[in-house]
């Protein structure tokens, strides 16, 4: 069902019990369909549930006990759906619930325990659910949870598979003394420590990493490091938080090269440094460029010729960057590219020719890029 399909159209059911060939509900599919008031079966042949395929429509429940191949839940695709009650089930085969995925929806119970390939839980999946109550049982494949999840809802207390995940639980905002362990007890978990070392400030995320986040003071050229040492204990560097940099207008560039322990730049990490110009090479060690992380600012070159572990290239990643110029050339590892990455950046060439692995190009991810020009090769995946 492709994008837009019936966007704000007067129907008023949707039945897709039978449609035993459906792959894919695109973005917006069913957006804004007010009269659509019934339960939704999800096919077994179903993989992704695309960007706001329902937001805003009037789905009274969604049934996802048949969606075995099901593996991404879009970006509020699920999003003011106020009209629905009852519990979400995820299953199995999901590893990504998208940002704003249910958030302002009418859920009131969560079931993530059949959930055994969830890894990514989006920027305010569940937010501002005030329905929302109970237990949630977290399992331990999950790596990421983003900030602000389950903010504003009305679950009880959380229950966390691995001392790993009740730390990604505190750092996205939940309360820890709601958080207890799978097998019983407390968790384990470090002091809250930040402090500021060589012009940047850390927060400690475990025994011996640290994430870089938010400190308005930061001016001029950034480097990060690979390991910073403070009251003896030498850190790793693997994470630029979310909003680090926002907004700030007096960094004028970014080297990532000494960079060797950082696996993933946050969401809007350095949205609208419109100053930080020159060319950023993305680091051997870095999988995720989360949603928005360079939106808008003053880049003039992106380098991904040594990003072998990339896989991850979020919504709006690159968006508006229109000095951002030259040929973009994805890495192989690279699976996903979200919706308006590229979007309105100055780029001359698109190079997917060693994009062995890139399964799924977001809606509009290179559109409105004007200077884009050659033959973009679409590989096998």
């Amino acid at each position: 069902i492709d994008d837009l399909a019936f966007f704000d159209s007067g129907i008023t059911g949707l039945d897709l019990r039978g449609a035993d060939g459906l792959t894919r509900i695109g973005a917006s599919a069913f957006s804004d369909t007010t009269g659509l008031r019934e339960t939704v079966p999800i096919p077994s042949g179903v993989t992704e549930i695309g960007d706001f395929a329902f937001f805003y429509s009037g789905i009274a429940g969604l049934d996802l006990t048949g969606a075995d191949s099901l593996t991404r839940i879009g970006t509020r695709a699920f999003g003011m759906c106020t009209n629905w009650t009852g519990t979400v089930r995820i299953p199995a085969a999901v590893a990504e619930i998208g940002d704003y995925s249910f958030s302002n929806s009418g859920i009131t119970g969560l079931d993530l325990s059949g959930a055994d390939s969830l890894t990514h839980i989006g920027f305010r999946a569940f937010s501002d659910c005030a329905g929302l109550g109970g237990t949630v049982h977290v399992p331990a494949t999950v790596t990421v949870i983003e900030s602000f999840a389950f903010d504003c809802t009305g679950i009880t207390s959380f229950v966390a598979a691995t001392d790993a995940v009740a730390l990604l639980l505190r750092d996205c905002g939940v309360d820890a003394a709601s958080i207890t362990l799978s097998g019983g007890g407390s968790p384990s978990l470090p002091p809250v420590t930040e402090f500021v070392n060589g012009g940047l400030k850390y927060r400690v995320t475990g025994a011996d990493t640290v994430s870089v986040i938010r400190d308005s003071s930061v001016t001029g050229a950034v480097s990060i490091p690979a390991t910073v040492t403070e009251g003896g204990v030498t850190y790793r560097v693997t994470e630029i938080a979310e909003f680090a940099f926002e907004g700030n207008s007096s960094i004028t560039s970014l080297s990532l090269d000494h960079a060797s322990n950082l696996t993933r730049i946050g969401r809007h990490a350095f949205i609208s440094c419109t100053n930080m110009s020159g060319t950023v090479r993305i680091p051997a060690s870095v999988s995720r460029i989360e949603s928005a992380g360079f939106t808008n600012s003053g880049i003039t070159g992106l380098d991904l010729g040594g990003a072998d572990s990339l896989t991850f290239i979020g919504k709006s990643a690159f968006s508006q960057c229109s000095d951002l110029i030259g040929t973009v050339s994805i890495p192989s590892e690279v699976t996903e590219i979200g919706s308006d990455a590229f979007t309105n950046s100055g780029i001359t060439g698109l190079d997917l020719s060693g994009a062995d692995n890139l399964t799924y190009i977001g809606s509009n991810a290179f559109s409105h890029c004007y200077s884009l020009a050659g033959t973009v090769s679409i590989p096998s995946g």
